[in-house]
């Protein structure tokens, strides 16, 4: 058996534990519009298989690319780009598919 002070102290500890991983935390939810400016976009097929792939992924609302402009317009919020890696999904899809990325803008909607 366990002596009575190592017991009380390793409830301590516990307790000390699991108020620490209980406390934390959340951001609040806000909602950013991406802008992605592209580099190497030869083909409107191309373009069109990295905007589906990208409105595919989990959290990303309002998918676009013009391709005259070589940008990649999407909306997404902060918890989903935190729990579903949303960006590095994003530079995967477009790095796959021949193209690269030029500029990342970040841009806060309020609503």
């Amino acid at each position: 058996m366990l002596k009575p002070k190592f017991r009380a102290i390793l409830l301590l500890v516990f307790l000390f534990a699991t108020t620490i991983s209980f406390g934390q935390e959340k951001a609040p939810l806000k909602q950013f519009e991406y802008n992605i400016s592209l580099n190497k976009l030869k083909t409107e097929a191309q373009a069109e298989q990295i905007k589906d792939a990208v409105s595919l992924l989990p959290g990303v609302k309002d998918c676009e690319l013009i391709l005259i402009e070589y940008n990649l317009h999407f909306e997404c919020s902060n918890h989903d780009m935190t729990a579903n890696q949303v960006m590095d999904k994003v530079k995967t899809v477009i790095l796959q598919n021949g193209s690269e990325i030029v500029k990342i803008k970040r841009t806060e909607i309020n609503e």
